[in-house]
């Protein structure tokens, strides 16, 4: 008896792996998400009252509708927001996870404001200390697919700014939203064109007539400044 106990011990710890020496195998890692290029554009509504309106943004993430959010800029960018008057320009290129998007979260810092003061008719300049966040829920869902899209911001400054009857001056961003898929070749910045061109330039170099004006990821042929 005391053998045909020990043969059957054996044969259920057989059964079940030799107790335990043959686990289950760990499921193979998920494939990253496919990523979307992402245009995010900054314009303004005018507001008489101003004369200029200097903001720093100093991050912005997209609400995503399953939870969480996808930053798209967290390195600060200054922005002159009176010159942008009836257009936007761009304020973060970003590869973003495909998926639905509800909104985006954006974080200011301190900013200037001039405006003429109405009983001197002379300009005042005032500054806001930051740091002031904001989120734009979008009238419609965001889906990136696979087409590159654009997202254009559009910060209303009368709503933005106010100034007591003591000249102080606060800010609380007002923002409105739409976005669409970005237009292959157009000018239009609203569809994803280019607006302008900033960059650092890191040296000039002149090669048969020719200046290069190097910002290092770009070379730019500035024009001609003698014969070839």
């Amino acid at each position: 008896m005391k053998r045909i106990a020990l043969l059957a011990l054996a044969l259920l710890l057989s059964a079940c792996g030799g107790g335990g020496s043959g686990g289950t195998a760990a499921a193979p890692p998920s494939a990253p998400p496919s990523m979307t290029a992402v245009q995010i554009n900054l314009g303004d509504d005018p507001a008489d009252r101003l004369v200029a309106a200097s903001v720093t943004i100093n991050s912005m993430a997209l609400v995503s509708a399953r939870g969480g959010s996808v930053a798209v800029m967290s390195t600060p960018r200054p922005m002159e927001m009176m010159r942008l008057m009836g257009t936007v320009a761009p304020l973060a290129m970003a590869g973003v996870p495909q998926g639905t998007y509800t909104g985006v979260t954006m974080t200011f810092g301190a900013s200037t404001v001039t405006y003429v003061d109405t009983t001197t008719g002379l300009p005042v300049q005032r500054t806001v200390p930051g740091p002031m966040t904001t989120t734009v829920m979008f009238g419609s869902p965001l889906v990136v697919g696979t087409t590159p899209m654009v997202v254009n911001l559009d910060m209303d400054m009368a709503a933005s700014v106010g100034i007591d009857t003591m000249g102080n001056v606060s800010m609380t961003p007002a923002m409105r939203e739409f976005h669409n898929p970005a237009v292959t070749g157009s000018a239009d910045p609203e569809d994803g064109g280019m607006h302008g061109l900033t960059g650092i330039v890191g040296g000039v170099v002149q090669v048969r007539g020719l200046l290069f004006l190097d910002g290092g990821a770009f070379r730019l042929v500035a024009g001609r400044i003698g014969s070839a």
